[in-house]
């Protein structure tokens, strides 16, 4: 047994007394590290394998626990945030001055009928949008020239 706890409206709550969480190996708890455990426990706070350890519920081999300088590399990435985007106001005065395009793929699923990639192009002045779905990647290139063939013939820019 893991754990002891209840049901409340759908969610198991676990008690929050010492007995709640048992050992699997109650005659042999196993005595790892506490990097160890923080790992296999989900990456809790240090000060929870403490109390865990205080409670008997786990051991581990180092007293010492890391400090906030020796932070493992998964807290570190959980932690981390991309920086946001620069606000840019400006566009082109002229449609078709500017493209932007990116290429999506390879989908996880085939569509019905075998397309996996997907590309788009958005005109940076009108906002307007096409999007081209695409059996391979490499059909990408001929997509581009076939839309910029169509808009030099039929926009004459």
């Amino acid at each position: 047994m893991l754990g002891v706890g209840r049901c409340e409206n759908g969610l198991y709550a676990l008690d929050q007394h010492h007995h709640a969480l048992v050992s699997l190996l109650s005659a042999h708890k196993p005595r790892a590290s506490a990097q160890l455990w923080h790992a296999h426990l989900g990456h809790p706070n240090y000060h929870i394998i403490s109390s865990l350890s205080r409670l008997g519920s786990i051991l581990y081999s180092n007293r010492s626990l890391p400090n906030n300088s020796n932070i493992c590399v998964g807290c570190q990435l959980g932690k981390s945030h991309r920086l946001p985007f620069s606000l840019n106001d400006e566009h082109c005065r002229m449609p078709f001055d500017l493209l932007h395009c990116d290429l999506w793929g390879p989908s996880p699923v085939s569509s019905i009928t075998g397309y996996r990639y997907y590309t788009i192009f958005i005109d940076d002045c009108t906002r307007f949008s096409w999007i081209f779905p695409l059996k391979h990647k490499f059909d990408f290139f001929d997509t581009f020239v076939n839309l910029q063939h169509y808009i030099e013939t039929q926009f004459s820019t």
